[in-house]
């Protein structure tokens, strides 16, 4: 019975060790009740986190010439079969000038020091005229 003492507490330590490296990947919350008392379990990925499949209602992007896979927030790079978490990627200046029209709908008007601004997802524009013309982050 010694004898298995301590490979039972190299087991235990094994075992913390490992939770504690998965842990810090995949980081589970609960969102606030919803209207009917339920909650809801969102599970977030850390950097460095690999999936088999990415999940339903991701979009695809390419920014900088790479090939982006998102999710909310998430953002993915395929790797050897499986897509790997990576760090929201750094977007380049607008190297064109964008020109729309009209705004899409859902857009929102924020003003900063004094300039109005329409931003639609991460985008923002200012009017210029009739049109809108895209423009770099104000803050």
């Amino acid at each position: 019975m010694k004898a298995s003492l301590p490979a039972n507490r190299m087991l235990a330590s094994f075992g913390l060790a490992t939770g504690a490296l998965l842990t810090s990947c995949v980081a589970p919350y609960y969102a606030a009740p919803q209207a009917t008392g339920d909650y809801t379990t969102v599970t977030t990925y850390r950097p460095g986190y690999e999936v088999a499949a990415l999940p339903a209602g991701y979009r695809a992007e390419t920014i900088g010439g790479a090939r982006y896979y998102r999710h909310g927030e998430t953002y993915y790079r395929p790797r050897s079969g499986r897509y790997v978490v990576v760090e929201a990627p750094r977007q380049r200046p607008i190297e064109r000038e964008v020109i729309i029209r009209r705004l899409p709908p859902g857009y929102r008007v924020t003003t900063h020091q004094g300039i109005r601004y329409y931003r639609v997802d991460n985008v923002y524009y200012q009017q210029r005229g009739s049109d809108y013309v895209a423009v770099r982050r104000p803050y």
